[in-house]
């Protein structure tokens, strides 16, 4: 990843793009802090690509901890799980 001036990154692709990292946050683990994507840009990093199970897993609850909407891909889990 390459830093950039605002404190994000970007990150070349295998095909070529680039995703750009947003300046981290600061969130909380055991009320200890640490720098991290919002859950926003968690969401959005999930997409674009085919959800896996553990995709599925992780995006319901990102969505649902914070209140966001779901993105659309993640509507329904994949059949079998």
């Amino acid at each position: 990843m390459d830093p950039t001036a605002a404190g994000g990154g970007d990150q070349t692709l295998p095909d070529g793009a680039t995703w750009h990292y947003a300046p981290p946050t600061l969130g909380s683990i055991d009320g200890r802090s640490i720098r991290c994507a919002s859950a926003e840009d968690q969401l959005l990093m999930h997409q674009g690509y085919e959800p896996r199970p553990v995709d599925f897993h992780d995006v319901r609850n990102i969505a649902a901890r914070f209140r966001l909407p779901t993105p659309a891909t993640y509507d329904a889990p994949p059949e079998g799980t």
